[in-house]
């Protein structure tokens, strides 16, 4: 076996095939989790200069359509003997695209307060926190969901007949907002923590022990940004103070442990970014 592995490493025949793997190796470790957490390495306070920034940022609804048919066309390719080969290939052609906001009256954060337990034992050790931000918008009345069913519906009913074919998607996302988040919870750190130190470390081919070695002194944390929504209410009235309370978020453990308002049983989470149209009786959700 090790004649062969020495055989297939010196083979010159083998040689694009080790440089596709590496390359391949290279995109993937590039694109991987590791790399958007150095990315986006924060202290603690910027951390929470950047929540405040999301906290009142607006969520967006997008809806997007593409619409096309297919067309085939024909190729024709010679062999290495000469032979002359036609295949036929078919191709997609785009017609109309289109990128649509749905527009509402107000907004309203009902996150709740953030706040990092540094006391705590589960810190000890940890030099790192690797925070994930997930994104809940939700519908504050069976109104509001009503609304977007109809502006959705709507848009898509515009749509449908415009080519053969129709490809719809919908996009909910707040701006600024980065999923993965490395955060620095004492005032010294390892030089080597840093994008340029794994990019040099995945170019020799180390990126697993790296990871292995950031893993170690870091804690992974989960927290989530909720948004409610309406189109016929001001939700930021003192009259719904109340309802929609402010609760204080600890990260304690291997998550962000949210303490939800008292209100809030009512935003309930969900697997799927797609609205349910079975019921109009019941709030919307989005959970992406």
């Amino acid at each position: 076996d090790l004649i062969i592995l020495v055989y297939t490493v010196f083979n010159p025949d083998f040689y694009p095939l080790l440089i596709f793997a590496y390359i391949l190796y290279v995109i993937l470790e590039l694109c991987s989790p590791t790399s958007l957490f150095l990315l986006n390495k924060k202290s603690t306070n910027s951390l929470y200069n950047k929540l405040k920034e999301i906290f009142s940022s607006h969520p967006v609804l997008q809806l997007n359509v593409s619409c096309y048919h297919m067309e085939k066309r024909t190729e024709k390719t010679t062999t290495k003997e000469g032979k002359e080969i036609t295949r036929e290939i078919e191709e997609r052609k785009e017609t109309y695209r289109e990128r649509r906001d749905f527009g509402y009256y107000s907004f309203r954060d009902v996150s709740g307060l953030f706040r990092i337990d540094l006391d705590n034992e589960v810190f000890r050790n940890k030099i790192y926190i690797k925070l994930t931000l997930d994104t809940m918008i939700s519908f504050a009345d069976a109104i509001s969901y009503y609304d977007y069913q109809t502006f959705k519906n709507n848009f898509i009913f515009e749509n449908q007949r415009r080519d053969k074919q129709m490809d719809f998607k919908e996009n909910f996302y707040i701006d600024n907002l980065s999923k993965n988040n490395l955060i620095k919870i004492k005032n010294e750190e390892p030089y080597y923590i840093n994008y340029f130190c794994f990019l040099i470390c995945t170019l020799l081919t180390l990126a697993l022990p790296y990871e292995i070695m950031l893993n170690n002194i870091s804690i992974e944390g989960k927290y989530q940004i909720r948004k409610l929504i309406s189109t016929r209410y001001n939700l930021n009235d003192p009259v719904y103070d109340g309802m929609y309370g402010n609760s204080i978020y600890t990260l304690l453990s291997l998550q962000v442990y949210q303490l939800l308002p008292p209100s809030s049983e009512n935003i309930f989470p969900s697997t799927s970014y797609a609205l349910p149209v079975s019921s109009l009786n019941t709030l919307g959700h989005l959970l992406f």
